[in-house]
């Protein structure tokens, strides 16, 4: 049943008017109704402080990649005259002592005791006369060699030495006749025939050894072979025979084999010796021996088919090298022209040598890039040179090495100067410090640093 209460009427069911909220419906008529103010979910809030760490920590992370990144190694770059095998020049020109060797009037040849190379004006073999006792020493000293300190075999004079003597004498020959029976050491026959080249020693010795003139002119010819002697021909072991044969040029390699040969070398430098028997002072035949301290001898030779001839060593200092340089002249018409040719080829060929630097202490040989451009010098830390005669030849060649961060006077690279005298090692640094490009840098050329 229904209320008819005016009270109830009047209040409804929901209460009094003025129990309602504001703007509520049923407000008075006239009133707007307004929505209350709502706060931002906290979610939103979350979502941008998430934002924000993220970010700091993208650019912290970024920030320490950058801090920490290996730099690429500098780039080094060689100058060419070391990365290409040396200067322009390192080759001798061969020309000049060629020249030489032509200007002469008689068969001639020169060479030095390094390489293998003989410069002749000549290829006929021409009689060599008594040089062939430097062939008889060398081939009788392979057969029976001289033990350091001593002086070798003792061998009694014969009959048969004695009648050698003679004959050599009736024909004009260098003899120095000593008594059936005298013994004579193989040092003394060797002094004997090399110095005032006696030719009745020098069959003595060669039969002393071999046992007769035939088997040692068969060794003697083995020999030559066998030390690409080709031209040269060996009969007897003196010279007196006009066949015993050789060019120029193999005296030359002749002279080497002998200079090699420290009981020769020894004996042909000896201006003279004293020899026991009564013979008394004996003076080389060797007029260079004469000229001055460098000359080394080798031997004379002189016949009638030979004319006079002349094998000869001179020792020569190349920038420090030890080095021996030889002449041979043949068929001269006097004593003087056999010495003053030789003595010209020895002179000339002292003035070809060559000493050449190639390096020198601090010179620039090289420089490097670091990643941001930055140019480094590379230095040499020693001069070096290299002296050459004619046919040789030198070569500089260089290797980088790994530089990095850090103090100037790292090793950079290292070169090497090759040359007959041997292998010298340049070391080469760095000039400047190599330093850090720093942090903004690196934050602000990620593709050279990451390589992206």
């Amino acid at each position: 049943m229904k209320s008819s209460s005016p009270i109830a009427a009047a209040t409804g069911p929901d209460g009094p008017p003025e129990a309602r909220p504001e703007g509520a419906q049923g407000a008075p008529s006239g009133e707007r109704a307004q929505t209350p103010r709502r706060r931002p979910p906290r979610r939103h809030a979350r979502v941008i402080i998430g934002s924000i760490i993220a970010i700091a920590l993208l650019a912290g992370g970024y920030t320490a990649a950058c801090a920490t990144a290996a730099l690429p190694d500098p780039q080094i770059t060689l100058s060419p005259e070391l990365s290409s095998g040396g200067p322009e020049g390192l080759v001798i020109d061969v020309g000049p002592v060629q020249e030489l060797v032509d200007g002469q009037q008689g068969p001639s040849a020169v060479g030095w005791s390094e390489g293998t190379e003989v410069w002749s004006n000549s290829d006929r073999p021409r009689p060599i006369a008594s040089i062939t006792k430097v062939v008889t020493a060398l081939v009788c000293l392979e057969q029976q060699p001289i033990a350091a300190g001593t002086d070798g075999a003792v061998h009694t004079w014969t009959e048969a030495d004695a009648a050698r003597a003679n004959a050599y004498a009736e024909q004009g020959g260098v003899t120095f006749p000593i008594p059936v029976g005298t013994r004579v050491t193989a040092k003394q026959m060797l002094t004997m025939m090399l110095l005032p080249s006696a030719n009745d020693f020098a069959a003595a010795y060669a039969v002393s050894v071999f046992g007769s003139e035939d088997a040692f002119a068969a060794a003697a010819q083995t020999w030559a072979a066998k030390n690409g002697l080709t031209s040269l021909q060996i009969f007897e072991p003196t010279g007196m025979d006009e066949y015993n044969v050789s060019t120029a040029a193999d005296l030359v390699r002749l002279g080497r084999l002998a200079m090699a040969n420290p009981t020769v070398s020894e004996i042909t430098r000896l201006p003279s010796a004293n020899m026991p028997w009564g013979i008394g002072t004996v003076k080389s035949s060797n007029p260079l021996l004469r000229k001055g301290n460098g000359i080394l001898g080798i031997k004379t030779g002189s016949t009638s088919a030979a004319g006079y001839a002349l094998l000869s060593a001179e020792h020569q200092d190349v920038d420090g090298r030890d080095m021996i340089r030889f002449s041979a002249v043949l068929q001269r018409e006097t004593t003087d022209e056999r010495r003053d040719s030789s003595w010209a080829l020895l002179d000339g060929m002292g003035k070809l040598a060559v000493t050449q630097e190639y390096v020198q202490k601090d010179q620039v040989v090289g420089s490097a890039r670091t990643i941001d451009g930055a140019k480094i010098d590379l230095l040499a830390t020693k001069t070096v040179s290299a002296g050459l005669v004619p046919g040789e030849q030198a070569s500089i060649a260089a290797k980088p090495g790994t530089i990095h961060v850090g103090k100037a006077g790292q090793r950079a690279g290292t070169a090497h100067l090759r040359s007959p005298a041997g292998s010298t090692e340049i070391p080469i640094v760095t000039k400047q410090a190599i330093e850090d490009p720093g942090l903004w840098w690196r934050m602000t050329h990620p593709r050279e640093l990451f390589g992206k």
